[in-house]
């Protein structure tokens, strides 16, 4: 599958963004990504998924999800986990602290 404009950028954006050499990808540890929206939203988003452990094979990849999402997510065989993430969770400031914690 070919990646859309938008989920080029989006990748581009991750490499820019990381604290580690991208040179090396065996540098990058984790990746943690945060899709909260509907389940079409997280299907779209399987190329993107499947480019990003490409890019980054040695990397953990953890997705943050909502309830709706999840059954998609736990298919995908490039998320190595997934942290569930619910409504009281999202909105009460409670997702960033257990991000961190990731």
């Amino acid at each position: 599958m070919d990646l859309t404009e938008t989920q080029q950028l989006m990748l581009g954006k991750v490499e820019s963004r990381v604290k580690y050499s991208v040179a090396n990808k065996t540098d990058i540890p984790k990746i943690l990504l945060i899709k909260l929206g509907a389940v079409g939203d997280l299907v779209v988003a399987s190329p993107f998924f499947d480019q990003l452990r490409k890019h980054f094979p040695h990397s953990e990849i953890v997705l943050v999800v909502g309830r709706s999402s999840y059954a998609a997510a736990e298919n995908n065989p490039n998320i190595d986990r997934i942290i569930l993430a619910d409504d009281y969770v999202l909105y009460h400031g409670k997702l960033l602290t257990r991000a961190l914690e990731f």
